[in-house]
Parts: C-alpha cells; sequence; structure tokens
C-alpha cells in the first residue's frame, strides 16, 4: 500500500462476509476501519491486524467514525439505506455497495452521477458474474439474451443479514413494466455446473444482474438460482407457489444456521443464447464476495473513477480473472479454462 491510498471502512465487519473483507484488505497492507455496532467485537476483530482499527459506529452516521479524512465506505450490512449513501458521499466518500437486491441496485444506480464513486454490483452475483457476462457478449455480438445462474452449497454459515435476504424473496413475484412477471423459484431450466455439480435444475431469481445488466450489455439478462442439494431446490420451489409456505420457511430459517448437508462450495454458468458460455467455482461463498469486494476496493482506491460505476469502470475481465484466480476462484469457459 502507498501512502497515499485512502483509509477503507468495512461496515458489517464481524459478520460473515464482513470479517472476509477486513483480513483481505489488512493482508494487503491497506488501512482499515473495522466498524461494527458492538465495539467489543469491533476491537477483537482487529486486534490481529497491525493496520486494521476497530471501532463501534453505524452506516447511517459518518461522523460516528472519528476519522481525520474521508476514504472509502464499504457496506457489508446487508442495510439498504439511500439516505445514508447520500450523507457518505456528501462526506467525501467513496461508497461500495454488496447488494444482490435488484430493487435497491437500481436505486443506487439512479443516484447522481457526480461526487465520489459509488461502485454497485460487487461480489459474486453481481460483481463476478456481471463481468463474465460482459466479456462475453463483447465477444459475441449475434447474442440477444444471457442466462446467469449461481450455485450455493448448503454447508456454509453465510451469515445472519444473507439468509434474511435469500428467505425473504421466497414467493416474492416480480413485474416490471415491459417484461414478463416471474415468481422466485419458479420455472426451472436445466444447467450443466462446473466442478462436478453437473446438470441440475436452476429456478429463476431476482439477483442485481437481472435488472442493472440489460441496460449497458444490450441483451436481456435473466439470473437463476440452485443449490448443492437438488431436494432444497426442488422443496423451495414447490413451497414457494403455496399460499403461507414461503412465509413459515422464513420462520423455521431464522432459528436454524446451516444445513446438516451440504458443502461450502459455489458455481456460477453464463450462457449466451448463441451457445457461448463461461463459469466460475469457488470453495466459501463469504470469502469468494470478499475476495471480489477487496480487488474492488483496491483498484477503486487508485483509480479516477467518479460517480456510479460498475465493477468493469475500475477493472477489466483479463485483470479480475487472474486476481480472482491468485486467491483460489476457477474462472474459464468450457473450451478455454483459467484456474
Amino acid at each position: 500500500m502507498t501512502q497515499s491510498e485512502p483509509t477503507i471502512a468495512v461496515f458489517g465487519a464481524t459478520g460473515a462476509v464482513g470479517t472476509e473483507v477486513v483480513a483481505q484488505l489488512a493482508r494487503n497492507g491497506q488501512r482499515v476501519v473495522a466498524v461494527s455496532r458492538s465495539a467489543e467485537r469491533a476491537a477483537a476483530m482487529a486486534e490481529p491486524f497491525a493496520t486494521v482499527t476497530g471501532r463501534s459506529g453505524t452506516l447511517s452516521d459518518p461522523a460516528s467514525l472519528d476519522v481525520d479524512e474521508s476514504g472509502i465506505a464499504i457496506n457489508c450490512t446487508g442495510i439498504e439505506d439511500l439516505d445514508a449513501v447520500r450523507r457518505w458521499r456528501s462526506a467525501g466518500w467513496s461508497m461500495i455497495d454488496i447488494t444482490a437486491s435488484s430493487s435497491y441496485a437500481l436505486k443506487l444506480a439512479a443516484q447522481p452521477l457526480d461526487g465520489p464513486p459509488l461502485l454497485v454490483g460487487v461480489g459474486l452475483i453481481p460483481g463476478l458474474t456481471s463481468v463474465l457476462a460482459r466479456d462475453l457478449v463483447a465477444a459475441d455480438p449475434d447474442a440477444t439474451a444471457v442466462s446467469i445462474s449461481c450455485l450455493i452449497g448448503l454447508g456454509e454459515d453465510y451469515g445472519e443479514a444473507s439468509r434474511d435476504w435469500t428467505l425473504g424473496q421466497l414467493g416474492r413475484t416480480i413485474s416490471e413494466p415491459g417484461q414478463a412477471s416471474f415468481r422466485n423459484f419458479s420455472d426451472p431450466k436445466t444447467i450443466d455446473f462446473p466442478g462436478g455439480f453437473g446438470r441440475r435444475p436452476a429456478w429463476r431469481f431476482d439477483f442485481a444482474d437481472r435488472a442493472l445488466l440489460p441496460g449497458p450489455l444490450g441483451v436481456a439478462v435473466t439470473t437463476r438460482y440452485c443449490f448443492d442439494s437438488r431436494l432444497a431446490g426442488r422443496a423451495l420451489a414447490v413451497a414457494s407457489a403455496i399460499p403461507r409456505a414461503p412465509e413459515l420457511i422464513r420462520r423455521v430459517g431464522r432459528a436454524t444456521r446451516r444445513a446438516a448437508h451440504g458443502t461450502a462450495w459455489w458455481a456460477g454458468v453464463i450462457e449466451t443464447d448463441t451457445g457461448k458460455r463461461a463459469w466460475a467455482l469457488g470453495d466459501g461463498q463469504s470469502v469468494g464476495t470478499a475476495t471480489i469486494t477487496a480487488i474492488a476496493a483496491h483498484q477503486l482506491a487508485t483509480s479516477n473513477a467518479a460517480g456510479y460505476r460498475y465493477l468493469w469502470d475500475v477493472i477489466d475481465a483479463d485483470q479480475l480473472i487472474s486476481q480472482a484466480a491468485a486467491s483460489g476462484i476457477h474462472i474459464g469457459t468450457d473450451q478455454s479454462p483459467h484456474s
């Protein structure tokens, strides 16, 4: 790290993803403020790292950090707060948000372009998948549609915010002007996943890529979701179609932390309607999300970006593939794998 690189404040620093983001940034030698509502937990998070300071604070109040100069704020809390985004940017801070919510991502994308950068669509999906999809479409001018499918292992504890968000999508119908409506966990399609997961059904699911990518890519985008357990996916698909069943599952889900059986591996497949295909594979969804977030933060710290930005505005596909592969994420195409 050079002396001119800014401090990076990580909100939700003691959560599943935030913990990994702090650790990866610290290993890169970057100055980090690990922010949590609990001063004790923040201090414990910071203690092993020479460049990390633990601080009690909230996303809603920039003054709660009590730092001398602005830097980069990373929102790993899962909290959706446009007023907080505006306050942080008004105070001179660049921002990175790892939200997977399409509705909130669109609201962030609508923020004014002037002022410090606001980087949205950072993580695995959206994020890594977004960059790979853009790369595929750029190389395939005949493509008119892209399908992005994500498989998540149920053996990992993803943290309360991630579980609540996922369970909150069950049974939800997505309806936007000019587009056919769909229900989350409906309309299965068989996807061939890498890493030995093989062919299995993946269901329609409203990830942010679906809303963020059609404009800049100029193609229709569909996003899908499944698990390493075929049974779990089918059970949620059936339950999503039954009145009141999604709410019951949400209540039960909040009382559990992880599946008794499952892996921590994740996989993503990006396919165009002309048959072009890319894939990504890794061990640990939280680690993978943190890896892409830490790469984005480092790139943003050394760039001259301003206003709202996609991940590809601060790092190109080849750079991202190289840096992600060095961190254990396997990325490639069926014809030419990078791993």
